[in-house]
């Protein structure tokens, strides 16, 4: 058993690398957010402090849907991509100052995939937050009738 586990270091340099389509969605999700961030298409004060919990908030929501639920792990990563697209087009379009920084970066995203409808009702195991501010900036969270709802 000892040689075994002297062995480890020497033998693990050729066990390649396995990928798993989840994880890859999620450093998807990473990169290009951060990218939105170095293209200053983001103002920094909705820059995440955790960025792992932020990926699997994100990863959450895409595929919440009643379609995300029943694709395998490679279609889901195409789907996760296919959100993303949507996210980064958005902010091409939209000016930094018309950023809102009174939602957070989650509900931002959350209201860009509402608005082109790549996010529908009802949500399996996603419960957005839908706040007053969300509702003014993306009035179409309201189909989401299952939400944290915040009343001022």
């Amino acid at each position: 058993m000892d040689m075994l586990v002297m062995g480890f270091d020497q033998a693990s340099e050729f066990i390649s690398e396995n990928a798993w389509p989840e994880v890859e969605a999620k450093q998807t999700i990473i990169e290009q957010i951060k990218n939105a961030f170095l293209k200053n298409q983001l103002p920094k004060e909705l820059e995440p402090k955790d960025w792992t919990r932020f990926s699997d908030n994100i990863y959450n929501m895409l595929i919440a849907t009643n379609e995300a639920q029943e694709m395998n792990p490679i279609k889901r990563h195409r789907y996760v991509k296919a959100g993303l697209k949507i996210i980064i087009k958005e902010l091409d379009e939209l000016k930094p100052p018309q950023v809102p920084i009174s939602i957070s970066l989650v509900q931002l995203i959350f209201g860009i995939l509402s608005k082109h409808k790549f996010l529908k009702p009802p949500l399996g195991g996603y419960i957005p937050i839908i706040t007053n501010e969300l509702l003014i900036f993306y009035p179409s969270v309201k189909v989401f009738e299952k939400s944290f709802l915040f009343e001022n």
